[in-house]
């Protein structure tokens, strides 16, 4: 399979290495971007890299195209960051929260009650 879909796809049945993910947590393709930190939840990858990438995702929040209602990758990012629990994990999601306003602190705090519903 070529194109989005395929990367997609590929993402969805777990058929990614690392370097992959990391490739893809950079994508221009909002879904791409959005599916890779679907699967690094689900697969509980806490690599450092990998959550370095989450982290700059996370900064990102406000230039991170919608992707689900108000919700943009940053959001997601910065949800993932806490769900995954980690010592590193934890403290990006606490440098990242302390950047947003209240709104968006709220926004995150939702998301992170929702998200393991929806995968």
């Amino acid at each position: 399979m070529d194109g989005v879909q395929g990367i997609i796809n590929r993402i969805n049945q777990g058929d990614f290495d690392e370097q992959e993910l990391q490739d893809y947590l950079g994508s221009s393709y909002i879904l791409v971007k959005a599916n890779a930190i679907s699967a690094i939840l689900r697969c509980n990858i806490t690599s450092k890299d990998i959550l370095e990438r989450l982290y700059a995702v996370s900064l990102n929040i406000n230039q991170e195209s919608k992707v689900i209602g108000v919700w943009t990758n940053g959001h997601l990012a910065t949800a993932v960051l806490k769900l995954l629990n980690t010592y590193l994990s934890m403290e990006f999601y606490e440098k990242s929260v302390r950047q947003m306003d209240e709104n968006t602190k709220n926004d995150i705090k939702r998301l992170i009650e929702q998200l393991p519903n929806m995968l």
